[in-house]
Order: C-alpha cells, then structure tokens, then sequence
C-alpha cells in the first residue's frame, strides 16, 4: 500500500463538517482491523488516511480465502453499507474494508444523511459521486476488456440509445431515470426488481447497454439530493455491486483458467511443430505440413501454407484476454502479428496463365480459406485446410472466388547489409537463378565448338577438297548455333523470371521498412531525397543482378576461351593474359577516378530531388512570397552542378570506350609479333593455319567475355554511391512488436511520469520534469505559450520519439514495452500539419481502417461537414487534390472525421480547431463531448479548453499549473495572464 497517501485529510465545507461533528467521534483504524460493509443502515466518513475494498468469500461469517481488491477510497468519500446477496451460504461474498495505517472514520447513521440540511447538499454530493466513481471504476476493471462505448452523457442531457448500444458519463456521476429490463448494468446485470423505473448512476468507467430503444435524461448528484431521490437509485446501484463483482470475479477465474489451458495448447502445439520441422527434412508436401498444426485455425493453416511458399513467417496475435478463446483471429490480426502487408487483387479471367505469387484465396460456396500456391512446372495447386485436401487444374480453378489477398514479406527488423538484401533476394528467385546459371554453363561449352570446328575445317576439309566432310561440319556448326541461341534465350527469359520475381519483392520491402521507421529517422532527411534513397535499393538490385548475369556468362566463356588458347599455343595464351591484365588495370584505374564524381553526383541528386519536390508542393508559397527567382536560383545551381558531375563522369566513360577499341587491335599486333619471334627458318610454323584461326577465335571471345566483364565493373561502380544513399535506411531499425506486448483494448487512462526529452545529447530539455494523467473518458487541455513543449509532448505520446528520463503509461502498461503500432491504431490523432491526401473524401476520412459509406457519414455528420459534403458535386466521392479544392474549417474538420472514424480509445488534437468559426467549433466540441474517449488537447483558444475537466498549463518545457477552468482563472497565475491576453 502507498502509505504516502494515509496524511491526507477530508476537507468538506461548513454545512456537512456540522453533520460530522454531530455524529461519533474520529475513530482510529489500521490494517488489523478490517471491517465488513454489511450495515445499510450505516455508512463511514473517511476522514484520514486511504481505505483499501476488497471482495472475500464469507463462510460461517469470517471471511474465508483470497482477497480480491477491486476500490480504493480517498478522504473526503462516504462508504456505505452493502445489503448481503438474496441467496446467502457457502460461496456468499461480502465487501472487507481495509484500512491503511493512521486511518480515521467517522461512523454515521444513513437516517442521519437522509437528515442532512440543504448546506451540507454540495460536499455530501460530491463524497457520494467520490464513492460511486471508486467503485465504478473497481467494477470495470474486471469487466476487461473494455467494449466501446457508444455514446457518453453529461447532466442535464436528454438524449436518445438505439438498442444493443452502450453509453457511460461524459464527466463526473450522472444518472438515469431508466425503465426496468430495459438496459443492462455494465452488459452483464439486468437492474433490480421493482417499481416500473429505477435510478442508475453512471461514472466514466461504468455503462449501460440498452436492451430496446430508450430516451432517456441526464442528472447530476446535487439535483437528485436537494429532491431527496438520490438514496433510492444508490440503493440501486449497491445492489447490483455485489452481484456483478461476483460475476466479473467468476469471468476473471474463467480467463485465468483459459490463459493456462492456451499457454499448455501453446507448448503442445510448439512440440508438434518440432516435430513436424523433423518430418519437413525427409517429406514434403502441403497438406501432410499443415497437418502438424492442426489445432490452428483454417485461415492461419492457409495463411501458413502461402508463408511457407513465400518464405515469411506467419505468427497467431497474442490474446491479453480470453474471454474470446473460442473466437478465431481474424485476416487483419494475423497480418499485423506477422508484420505483413497485405492487398486485395481480382483473379480476372484467364489469370493462372501468368506468373504469380502464391495467395490467399477463398472458396466460392462458403468462404472458406484456401492457400492458393503456383508451382514451378507452371501447375497450380490451391490447398484446403480445412478440408484437408489439395486440389489442382480445373477443379482448383472452380472453387476459387473471384478475389484473393496477395501479401508482402518485411525484412528483418534488424540493421542490414547487402548480403541481407542478397538473402532476401535469393529466396524468391534461386530456382530461376539456378536456371540461368545452367544455360550459361552449356552455351560455354558449346562456343568452344567454333574454334575447334574452324580449325578443323581449314587444316583438314577445306585442303583434302572433302565436300561431304565440308557439309557435315557446317551442319553440325549451324545446329551447335542454334542451339547456342536457344540456350541464351531460355537463359534469358529464366534470368527475366528472377528480376521479376525479386524486384517488386524487394522495392515492396524497402517501403514498408521505410513506413515502419521511427518518426525522428524523417527529421534528417526531405521526401524526395528519401524517393531517391528508397529506389536507390531497386537501382542497386537491377544493376547487381544483371551486371551478376553478364559477369557469369562473360566468366564462364572467358574460361572455356582461355582453356582453348593454351591448348592451341601456351605462350601465345600467356602473352594474351599478360595483355588482359594490363587492359583490366587500366580499365579499374579509369572506373575509380569516374567513381569519384559519381558518389557526388548521387549526394547533388538527392539534394536536387528533394528542392524540386519542395518547389512543387510549396509553389503556392514561393508565389505569395515573391520567391520565384530564388527558387529558380537555387535548382539551376543544383542542376548546373549535377550537370558538370556527369559530363566529368562520361568524359572517363569516352576514355574506357577507346581503350575497349583499342585492346583488340593491340592484342592482334602482339600476335603477330610474337609468332615472328619465335618462328624458326628451319621448322615449321609454330601453329599451323587452321590452328591460328582457332586461336584467334577463342581469343576473340575471351577478349569480348573480358571487355564485357570491364564493363560490367564500370557499371557496378554506380552500386557504391547508391549504397551509401541507401545504408541510411537499412540501418536504421524499425518500430516492431517483435519483443513487445499485445496492450490489449485501451479504456484509455494516461499517466506521464516525470518526462524528460531532449532532441540531442548536447540539446537543452524541451521537456522538463513533466507529469500529468488522463483517466478513461477524460477531457484534458495542455496550454502555453509557443515553444513550451505541448506539440513534443504529443509526439511522445505517439511514440513518435523516446524520453530521456520518466515514462508513458497506457492503463498502467510502459508505453515502451508495447506494440507501438497496436496502440497508434487504438488512437485518433490531428496534428499541427496534418492535411487531405489526394483521393475522394470517402478515402480521406476511412484511411486504412475497416469503416464503410455509413462510417464516413456518421463521422463527417459529427464534425459538422455532413451538409458541405452533400452540396459537392459527387457527396462523399468528391476529389481531393493537393491544389486545396478545400477551405482551412473543412480541412480540420475532415482531420477530425478521419480521427473518430476508428472509433479510437484516445484522441490527440494539437490545434484542431484553430481554423474554426465559433459555431463550427461548438459542433466539434459538442459531438466530441458525446464521445466516450479520452481526449487530450493541445489549443490557445479558450472556447476550446473551457469545458475540459483538468487544464495543464505548460511554462518553457514544464508543468507549472493545473485544475479546470474555473480554478485557473481564480488565481492570478499563467493561465489567467494568457486568458486575459485572448480577453483584450
């Protein structure tokens, strides 16, 4: 227990502190003495120290068991006696108060509250909404997961619940006069029997789900009080407490239970699995794989099979709760367990004819899922899970729907390198690589066919006047061509499967590691020098790949040519390598000094990129500002540059094209040269006709594998400076919830703990020291003048960035220790420059959630842009461009609509509403007050944070005030200056 709460003292006004001294005196109670609430006709004042509730079973009148804490009551709060359950006996709970140390209560007779004057009124009110809230909120956290609530409520508030909906307060107690069977307590308790209506109070924390239509009206403690109808409904409401804690305690052991039940599936299932990788080195096959996980669900047995097929692993979504145990996950949680990407495709006509990738399908008849997986003879197989059954051909073809889900594997969330990329690469397309690798190695051995033949056929056909002889050999001569052509083609069109294969994959990879980077990665760089940076990977992919191609073949016949030469003459082969080592260090000599200039010019590329991208979407702004010729200025100086980079890069191009000319025709003077040396007047030549022409011809294609080979060198070269634009992405490591926790549904509860950033080590703090709290459904403003810290405090709360010191809790879970990206999609969010992307309103406001036409509506009908959607030419279809088809209110307000359209658990606003007229905003304001989410604001309005129920003010990166509007502007402090600065 916090023994940091047990000095503090109830404070309450006049009117009740008479009351109270009008009843026992202080009494002194400790942990040692616990007491039951089981006297409705009695109820304590909590004058010192703190209270602990806790539900324990009764048996023979002691409690019995393990205690269940579920409240903790603060001074200043009434706790009142329970009424026992209907069916007391064995198994029968009761609440065990539970004192800290140096605790003071005062007992009171409920006759006396009852009793109570009119100037006690308000403190007594506000100790009973103390007690509700604590007791509320005890309630729902066994109720977990939260369920989205639907609408929310505050006092004096009529309002109308469709049925099957929930809705909970706005802000503070507020209650409701509701019809009997006619709603649900927290979805699980129906209301007490009774008269016809029944007063049911509801907190942030508690709600209601309607069983039928209701209209229903909101009231607050005070009101209910001075009328004297308060006791009836919480008499209400403490007989549904024991009841449903009873019920969410049996759910919790239930849960308990599962969690153990699943994580003893779970082992048993990952033994099944090792020995099915046991069973995978000697077998094969797709149905007899999935057999080993046969505990899965179909769509992840499916899902399963196309990962095996594509090489990425599929993973089940971690359950905070298993309440759901029976309930299969479904595509997109799966997806986002596996760090896939996933996109809808259509298997239009005659689509098995093409090459594909495997996918997920779906039966025609009934929608069950089907892995549907190519294989390399062209056959196409469609596995069936469920079933148990491969199909192939025709059949497998009729069973398919006409769409099917097409996913894309990330890399390693781990810094890369090129033999990463390689890997990645290889898994895709070795099959084909194999291939081309075996065409080359035949046409090799067949291209020493010509040098032989052409020996042949002058040294022996050609003098002995052998027409049969001289057919003969130019048949075979001709057949070995054709096939050699053959083998290039067949080569060519297998080296044209891997680059197509391996390509999109890797450039689909790049971006989704880009999209998955930490926000602070995006501070260093502008978008086009990122465009450049992220195709640069492709670039390099292409080059490295075909210039691989070009560099085997040329290899392989440089090989087989040089063979050739030394068999033919051995010093005339020496005098040729000789030669070739010369011409390739030259040729690396020029390849260096063109590197230089080529690393430049990729830096001055980037650069320009980015400018010209500026320019483009900011040409509004060089307009208004009279920009046109600096603008102009600075491209020209860039393009100019970049212009001088690759003429000096081609100017050594020039050169490694005369050498390549000049390599043959000094190789055939050596020739010569050489023979005339050794030639001796008494013997015969050194090599005879047929042979020379047979040396000359190999050497012919050693020196064209040779220069192609140098060439290829010179290509590759523009690798490194891609590289090195490259290796910014591929060594930045991504958010992933690889180590991380499921956070689960979020009620929505932050809590900053003495937070420190800073956006440099040697940086002042932005933010200093700053703790504040948000509890689920509360409305809380952050205020201060420019440059105080409110955006990067926001910024952290998305995880944009990390804190030096202190800590972000979600429902009391580190932030740190969570998948960031399960908590983004639980939060709505409009910053500062947020702005439409190009597409139709529709796609602006449903984004990459699962919301339909209906959503969209209910969310722009909400912020108020309902009626200026339906007088645009095409409703919810109207285009957006980037030129602002748009005004700056229904930009924000679009923001908004596409923030609650997810139905968030949190929502962000860092400005929101600045472009807003006074009637506009009041819509927002008033829709999101209906909202049952925790909001926090960013605003300098003070229409905007009036209503919220805490304000933090903000000072040079620290919290130096808080309370709620009325609080504020009584003291004289920084918020008050700043309201009266708006006032003026």
């Amino acid at each position: 227990m916090d023994s940091s709460r047990t000095d503090r003292l109830a404070s309450c006004g006049p009117g009740l502190q008479a009351l109270l001294d009008a009843s026992s005196p202080p009494l002194a109670v400790a942990g040692n003495t616990p007491f039951p609430l089981d006297e409705t006709d009695t109820c304590w004042w909590l004058e010192r120290g703190c209270i602990e509730l806790f539900l324990v079973e009764i048996r023979n009148g002691e409690p019995h068991g393990q205690r269940h804490h579920f409240a903790t009551i603060q001074p200043g709060t009434l706790l009142f006696g329970l009424p026992q359950e209907e069916a007391p006996g064995p198994g029968a709970f009761v609440v065990l108060a539970v004192p800290h140390v140096d605790t003071e209560v005062r007992r009171i007779a409920l006759a006396q509250l009852r009793a109570a004057p009119a100037a006690a009124v308000p403190d007594l009110a506000g100790a009973v909404d103390h007690w509700i809230e604590a007791v509320s909120a005890g309630l729902a956290r066994w109720a977990a997961p939260s369920p989205v609530i639907h609408q929310s409520i505050q006092p004096d508030t009529a309002f109308a619940m469709a049925t099957n909906t929930r809705i909970a307060s706005g802000g503070g107690i507020v209650w409701l006069d509701v019809p009997r069977h006619a709603a649900l307590f927290l979805s699980t308790q129906e209301l007490p029997a009774g008269p016809h209506r029944c007063l049911v109070p509801l907190s942030r924390s508690s709600w209601l789900q309607a069983g039928e239509p209701l209209e229903l009206l909101g009231c607050d403690s005070m009101r209910l009080l001075s009328g004297n109808l308060l006791w009836a409904g919480l008499e209400t409401l403490h007989r549904l407490l024991i009841p449903t804690a009873r019920l969410n305690l049996m759910l919790a052991t239930v849960d308990e239970h599962n969690r153990l039940r699943q994580r003893s599936d779970s082992a048993r299932r990952e033994w099944r699995q090792g020995l099915g990788a046991l069973q995978n080195v000697l077998e094969s096959g797709i149905a007899g794989n999935a057999l080993l996980d046969d505990r899965q669900p179909a769509l992840a047995l499916a899902l399963q099979a196309v990962g095996r097929h594509e090489g990425f692993d599929v993973r089940l979504p971690a359950r905070r709760r298993q309440r759901d145990e029976d309930e299969a996950p479904g595509l997109e949680a799966i997806v986002q367990a596996s760090g896939l990407r996933s996109r809808l495709v259509a298997l239009d006509a005659g689509w098995e004819r093409y090459d594909t990738q495997a996918m997920l399908g779906f039966a025609k008849d009934d929608g069950r899922p089907l892995a549907i997986l190519p294989q390399a003879h062209g056959e196409l197989q469609v596995f069936d899970p469920e079933r148990r059954q491969t199909l192939r051909g025709r059949d497998a073809l009729a069973l398919l729907a006409p769409t099917a889900y097409a996913f894309t594997a990330p890399l390693p969330s781990r810094k890369l390198g090129w033999r990463a990329l390689s890997r990645f690469s290889l898994a895709r397309g070795w099959r084909d690589l194999c291939a081309f690798l075996l065409t080359a190695l035949c046409g090799g051995l067949l291209a020493m066919a010509v040098p032989i033949g052409s020996a042949y056929l002058i040294d022996t056909v050609i003098p002995g006047h052998d027409r049969n002889h001289l057919l003969q050999v130019g048949l075979i001569l001709a057949v070995l061509g054709i096939t050699t052509f053959i083998m290039s083609y067949v080569g060519g069109i297998a080296f044209s499967r891997f680059q197509s294969r391996t390509a999109p994959a890797l450039q689909a990879a790049i971006v989704d590691r880009l999209l998955r980077l930490p926000a602070r990665f995006f501070r260093h760089f502008s978008a086009g020098d990122l465009a450049v940076r992220a195709t640069a990977i492709t670039h390099i992919d292409q080059l490295v790949s075909s210039s691989a191609a070009q560099a085997l073949m040329g290899g392989v016949f440089a090989i087989f040519s040089f063979t050739l030469l030394l068999y033919y003459d051995w010093r005339l082969g020496l005098w040729a390598a000789l030669l070739t080592a010369l011409y390739t260090i030259a040729t690396l000599a020029l390849i260096w000094m063109q590197l230089r200039h080529q690393r430049h010019l990729a830096q001055n590329e980037g650069a320009l990129q980015g400018l010209s991208l500026q320019m483009v979407t900011g040409i509004s702004k060089i307009r208004l500002s009279a920009s046109e010729d600096r603008a102009f200025a600075r491209w020209a100086t860039l393009f100019s540059r970049s212009q001088t980079l690759r003429n000096s890069a081609a100017a050594y191009q020039n050169m490694q094209t005369a050498l390549n000319s000049l390599f043959g025709l000094a190789a055939l003077f050596l020739f010569f040269l050489v023979l005339g040396a050794y030639r001796d007047p008494g013997q015969a030549d050194v090599l005879a006709v047929g042979g020379f022409a047979a040396f000359l011809a190999a050497f012919n294609h050693f020196s064209g594998s040779i220069t192609q080979m140098t060439q290829t060198a010179a290509g590759l070269m523009a690798v490194q400076p891609l590289l090195e634009r490259a290796l910014p992405i591929l060594s930045a490591s991504p958010e992933t919830a690889d180590d991380k926790d499921d956070p689960g549904t979020l009620s929505g509860a932050v809590e900053v703990t003495q937070l420190s950033f800073r956006y440099a080590p040697d940086a002042p703090l932005v933010l200093d020291d700053i703790t504040l709290s948000a509890r689920a459904g509360e409305f809380v403003a952050i205020v201060g003048a420019s440059g105080c810290g409110k955006s990067t405090l926001l910024r952290l709360l998305l995880g944009f960035e990390a804190a030096e010191t202190g800590g972000i809790l979600l429902d009391g879970q580190d932030m740190r220790e969570l998948d960031i990206l399960a908590v983004r999609r639980q939060m709505g969010v409009v910053l500062q420059n947020s702005h439409p992307i190009p597409g139709s309103l529709y796609e602006n406001i449903v984004g990459t959630t699962r919301a339909g036409l209906d959503d969209a509506w209910d969310a722009a009908r909400k912020v108020g842009l309902a009626e200026d959607i339906r007088r645009m030419p095409m409703g919810m279809h109207t285009a957006v461009t980037e030129g602002g088809s748009l005004s700056g209110g229904q930009i924000q307000r679009l923001m908004i609509a596409r923030a609650i359209v997810g139905q968030p658990r949190i929502l962000l606003l860092d400005e929101a509403t600045s472009a807003l007229d006074n009637r506009a905003q009041a819509v927002v304001t008033d829709s999101l007050d209906r909202l049952s989410i925790t909001r926090i604001v960013i605003a300098h309005r003070l229409s905007t944070v009036a209503k919220a129920d805490r304000i933090y003010v903000m000072d040079a990166g620290r919290v130096v005030e808080q309370g709620n509007y009325e609080q504020l502007m009584s003291t004289d402090g920084h918020f008050a200056r700043l309201a009266a600065a708006q006032l003026l």
